[in-house]
Order: C-alpha cells, then structure tokens, then sequence
C-alpha cells in the first residue's frame, strides 16, 4: 500500500507529459505552465484537508497530472528563452530548487514528528507547497513567453521574422535531440530520495530518531553537492557528467547490495551502507540533477521539441511509477538483491553515452543536427560531432531549401 500511495502521484505525472503531446503548442509555454500550476493547487487542496484513502490518492494523481506537465513545459521554456552561454546553469538551478524541496521536506517532516497531534505532522508538509503553486499561477504571466514558440510557424520569408530568428540564433543555440530521461528514471534516484528512511530503517535496523535524521542529512548533502553540477555542466560537458555520474551511482549500489547482505548485527557493514548512501547522493545530482532534461531540450527540433520532451518525460514518470511502486515489496523480498539489479541499470549510462550521445556543449546545434542527417552509421555520430567547431566564433547552418531544389544542400557562414 505504501508504494501504491506514493506511486500514484507518478501515474498522474505520466498522464500529464503525455497531455503537453497535445496542448502545449497550442496553449504557448506560459499558459501550459499556469495549467500545470492550477492542477498541482488542486491536487494539493484535496490533498491537505483528506480524510479517506480515495481522496488523498485523488489528491496525489491530480497534482501528478500538474507535475508532469511542469517536467515538460519548462525546461522547454528556460532553453528557449535562455542565451547559449547560461542555458545549462539555468536548467540545472531549477534541479537545485527541487534538492531544496527534498532537503527541506524530510527537516520539516522530522520537526513534525514531534509533535503529538498526529493530522499536523502530515497535514502541515501538504499545506506548505500549496504556496509555490500560488506563486507559479500569479507569476507565470509577469515573464516573457517563448520567442521560438511565437515565431514558429509564421513565414519565414517574412523581413521581420528573418531579422528575429538571426537575432535569437546569435543569443540562442538551436535544439535537436535525443533523451537520457528513460535511462535515468531506472537508476535508484527515487529509491534514494524518497525511501531513504526505510533504508536506514529496515534494511540497516537503525533506531528511534536517527534513520530519519541521517535521511535528512543525506538529501541536505545532495542540495549542497548539486552545486557541483551547476558548476560542471557548462565546464566538462554533457557527456562528461553523464559518465562520471553513471559510474559512480552504479560503484555506490555495488556496495550497497555487498553491505546490505551481512547481518544486522554486523555494525561496519551497516556503516559502509550509510556510507555510500552519502555517495550516491554525491554522483547522482553531478549528471542527472537536470543535465538529463537540459539534453532533451537541446536535441528535440523546435517543430517537435513539446512532443518529444512529452513522451521522453511521460517514459520518465513511467519508470519512476514503478521504481516507487515495486522497491517496498523488493526491499522485503529480494533485499540487498535489488541493489544489483540499480546497479546494472546504473553501468547502462556510460555504456549508452560514449558510443551514441554527441557533445552539445559549445557546439553549434544545427551543425550537430547536420552530423546526424549525413553520418553513415550511428557509430559515426559521435566521432563526426567531436570534430565540430567550438567557442564563441562558431558556424551558422543555414538550409538553402528555397534557393536550391537540392535537398540537404547547407550553407555555412561565420557569425561574429
């Protein structure tokens, strides 16, 4: 029942992602977000005051629906509205907030448990959030809406809009993409974050205050170690951060299957598995605090960019409804068992980026898109994208389409 309860809210995230497929070109970024914001308030209002199972669980889905459709909505938003230089350190700030949110809940919920009326120590940490989702609604439509989104389908021949897309192409870098959204949502993110409590608490038999207290400390050390991130992200490079990160969440679910299978009463065991609880929360936010979703919106073309997040986001809360909803019955059947299965999952991820995943950092993004229409093989890919021009002098692809009925045929010009 626990992974049901908390697994609903993934359902209706993935409900939500899926819905953007259909509106979120037509509404415009900023109305998709007010939606997604006013569900999330709804859910949130069913949720605080319920007083049945149903309703809390209706509660839950519905603010998934509203989550969901914000996974998809701004990251889209921020890499079309941010400048070629700040967008990955914007997208991985909005990853920060939501390590504020995990940090924060777990100190709140632990101060609450002090408390002996019981309906506040849960109802008061549902009420909280209720005020972002307000200030979400009254502030959506204070900010700017999408360039790219206003522009794209208007003529192209058009004087005022070919004047708009050079100046967006000087601040911006253009979008074309792939996904390591599926990938991460299967690495034990969600087992970390949410059910860290009862790691120290049924699978380390720690005691009294200290399980929550040392799951409070971990997701307060992850906050601070996504600095990391926002410092790394536009400095070593996407595919960079993804390895590291891959290899060394899988390193850490390693030996957390090798000290979670010794006894109880084996006291250094249970150290080292608190340990490296620690670690994890190190690597984990180096390459998939937001670098995962930055990497969507870098590659998605603007035609196809709400559609392709939508689904990617949608198999995201897919594999995240199932990581939640499976890991309390793997935890009690197969224990330290299922820390391999996290593990192998984790080794995917470099295994995935070094053959197939081109650097888009730094990189002119319609020049990527021209390495994958004229590359070979997809092994070509990568070795084609590394020779690509870098820095701030960089090359400008522009279709030749109307002048040249030869498909395929680009022009290259430097931009100062």
């Amino acid at each position: 029942m626990k992974g049901l309860v908390n697994a609903c809210l993934q359902l209706g995230a993935l409900v939500g992602a899926l819905s953007c497929s259909a509106i979120g070109d037509a509404l415009g970024r900023r109305k998709s977000i007010f939606l997604a914001g006013l569900l999330a308030l709804i859910g949130q209002i069913l949720q605080c005051p319920a007083f049945s199972l149903a309703q809390f669980i209706v509660g839950r889905v519905i603010l998934g629906l509203g989550i969901g459709q914000l996974s998809v909505t701004v990251p889209v938003w921020q890499s079309e509205s941010s400048s070629a230089g700040k967008r990955g350190r914007q997208v991985i700030a909005a990853g920060i907030f939501i390590c504020v949110g995990f940090a924060s809940s777990s100190w709140i919920n632990f101060g609450l448990g002090k408390v002996s009326f019981q309906p506040i120590q849960w109802r008061i940490p549902l009420a909280i959030p209720i005020l972002f989702s307000l200030v979400i609604c009254f502030s959506i439509f204070a900010l700017p809406e999408s360039p790219r989104w206003l522009l794209n389908g208007l003529p192209r021949d058009n004087e005022h809009v070919r004047s708009e897309i050079s100046r967006i192409q000087r601040s911006l870098e253009a979008v074309q993409g792939a996904s390591l959204r599926d990938i991460f949502a299967t690495v034990g993110g969600n087992l970390i974050s949410i059910y860290t409590t009862a790691i120290f608490e049924d699978n380390l038999h720690l005691q009294g205050d200290l399980p929550q207290i040392l799951a409070a400390t971990s997701l307060t050390w992850k906050l601070l170690c996504s600095f990391i991130a926002f410092a790394a992200i536009d400095y070593l490079g996407r595919r960079v951060v993804f390895i590291v990160s891959g290899t060394g969440m899988s390193l850490c679910m390693v030996v957390m299957a090798v000290a979670t299978s010794f006894p109880a009463s084996n006291h250094a065991a249970s150290i080292a598995a608190a340990v490296f609880i620690f670690m994890f929360n190190l690597c984990y936010p180096i390459g998939f605090l937001g670098g995962n979703f930055l990497y969507t919106a870098e590659i998605a073309p603007v035609h196809l960019r709400v559609a392709m997040s939508s689904i990617s986001t949608a198999n995201h809360w897919l594999w995240n409804f199932i990581i939640t909803m499976i890991t309390p019955v793997a935890l009690s059947s197969i224990g330290w068992k299922y820390y391999i299965v996290l593990a192998v999952l984790s080794a995917s991820v470099p295994l995935v980026v070094i053959p197939f995943f081109p650097e888009t950092m730094n990189r002119n993004l319609e020049l990527i898109d021209l390495v994958f229409r004229e590359a070979a093989t997809i092994w070509d890919i990568v070795p084609m994208a590394r020779s690509l021009p870098k820095g701030d002098s960089r090359t400008e692809v522009e279709s030749s389409g109307e002048k040249d009925a030869e498909i395929g045929r680009v022009e290259q010009r430097e931009v100062a």
